[in-house]
């Protein structure tokens, strides 16, 4: 049985805009840059995994609930998100599966979401 190993570097941008109702359009350019990585068994566990900087520049108020979803949760300025995921097949069909997921974003409080999950293959 073989391990892998793999890492890589990201990077994008990427402009999000509001064409609909105001003369102003909201406008919010991301900027990102981070590194993910897997480490796999085959046919038996992996662990996955990553970081990312993301800086958010907008031009309206973000305390809206439309700047919430063209802003993805985060805010504007550095942002950084991060998570972890650990998949293990077990004996007789079962799986299990834990998340962890992570963002700080500026100005405000770390955010932290945790998932488990069991499940069967028939």
């Amino acid at each position: 049985i073989t391990e892998s190993f793999r890492v890589a570097l990201i990077g994008g941008y990427k402009t999000k805009n509001n064409r609909i109702g105001k003369p102003v359009q909201e406008r919010a350019d991301f900027f990102e840059s981070g590194v993910e990585f897997r480490i796999s068994k085959a046919l038996s566990r992996s662990i996955e995994g990553g970081f990312k900087w993301i800086k958010i520049k907008y031009n309206a108020d973000p305390g809206s609930s439309l700047a919430y979803e063209i802003l993805e949760g985060l805010d504007p300025g550095s942002n950084y998100t991060w998570q972890l995921t650990v998949q293990q097949k077990l004996a007789n069909g079962l799986n299990i599966s834990l998340n962890y997921e992570g963002r700080k974003p500026a100005d405000n409080p770390y955010v932290h979401t945790g998932r488990f999950q069991v499940s069967a293959v028939f």
